[in-house]
């Protein structure tokens, strides 16, 4: 996974999370910190396109309609995503060195 890849799942998970309050604990995050955020990378990975556009106004237009666009299409693959709120059970000590010993 590359960067540009890893960046998106975790922008995926952070707006879920948001969504859902659950998962993580994102008590020192906001909503507007997490769109600032991918706004951040959206800008950074089409800063020549955006810095060519001459008014201000209209640049931090686009911005947000690709903000929205990127929204949409993580909803969009999230609601295919299965989730679950139960945490796996760790084995201890025991059970884990009897498993590796049979």
């Amino acid at each position: 996974m590359d960067k540009r890849q890893f960046e998106r799942c975790v922008e995926m998970s952070l707006l879920h999370a948001l969504n859902k309050k659950t998962y993580v604990d994102i008590s020192n995050l906001d909503t507007k910190q997490i769109r600032l955020q991918i706004k951040k990378r959206i800008y950074l990975k089409n800063r020549d396109a955006l810095e060519e556009i001459p008014d201000e106004s209209e640049r931090k237009s686009k911005l947000h309609d690709a903000y929205e666009r990127l929204q949409e299409d993580y909803i969009r693959i999230l609601e295919k995503v299965k989730f679950s709120n139960k945490r796996p059970l760790e084995d201890d000590e025991d059970s884990s060195s009897a498993k590796k010993q049979k």
